[in-house]
C-alpha cells in the first residue's frame, strides 16, 4: 500500500504540473512522497528536474546523488515517468559541470554515451553540450577522478597536508 500512496502523489504531482502555474502544489506534493518513501528514487528526480528548469544546479546535483544513491529498487505499480539510472546520472553530469566538477561531468558523459540504455536523443544533447562548454572526452577520463591530479596538474607535486585532510571532505 506504500507503494501505490507513493506512486499516486508522483501521479498527482504530474497533473499538478500540466496545468502550469502550480509549481507550489508540485513540489509540495512532491515533498510529501518523500516524506512518505524518502528511499525512493524517483521523488529526488523530480526535484532535480525542477530544479534543473529554475537553475538551482547544486540543488539539482544534491538531488541527483540522493537519488541515485536509492538504487536498485523494485518496480512502481505505474510509470510515473523516471525513465531510469541514465536519466539521473544525465542530471548529475549537467549540475556537475555548473557547480564545477567539470571532470566528474565529463566521466558521467563518457559513460552515458557507451551505454546502449540511453537514448539516441539524450546521446545528441550530451554531444551538443560538450560542443557548447568546449569539453572533450580525452584517455584521462577513462580513470578514476583523483583531486589530487589537479595539483601535479599546475606543478605542485606535493600536495599540502592541510589540502588531503579537508580536501575528501568536499568531494
Amino acid at each position: 500500500h506504500k507503494l501505490l500512496v507513493y506512486t499516486s502523489l508522483l501521479l498527482a504531482s504530474k497533473c499538478f504540473q500540466k496545468q502550469t502555474g502550480r509549481e507550489h502544489s508540485v513540489k509540495n506534493i512532491i515533498h510529501q512522497a518523500i516524506a512518505y518513501l524518502p528511499e525512493r528514487p524517483e521523488a529526488w528526480y523530480y526535484l532535480c528536474l525542477q530544479s534543473e528548469a529554475d537553475q538551482a544546479w547544486q540543488l539539482c546535483y544534491t538531488y541527483a546523488q540522493t537519488a541515485l544513491s536509492a538504487y536498485p529498487v523494485e518496480p512502481l505499480p505505474a510509470d510515473v515517468g523516471c525513465e531510469g539510472v541514465w536519466a539521473i546520472e544525465y542530471q548529475k553530469a549537467v549540475s556537475a559541470w555548473w557547480v564545477g566538477r567539470k571532470d566528474e561531468s565529463l566521466s558521467i558523459f563518457k559513460k552515458l554515451m557507451t551505454s546502449s540504455s540511453v537514448p539516441d536523443s539524450i546521446k545528441q544533447s550530451i554531444t551538443w553540450n560538450m560542443e557548447r562548454t568546449g569539453m572533450t572526452f580525452s584517455e584521462n577520463n577513462n580513470q578514476e577522478i583523483n583531486p589530487f591530479d589537479k595539483f601535479k596538474s599546475h606543478g605542485l607535486h606535493q600536495v599540502p597536508g592541510w589540502v588531503k585532510s579537508t580536501l575528501p571532505d568536499f568531494l
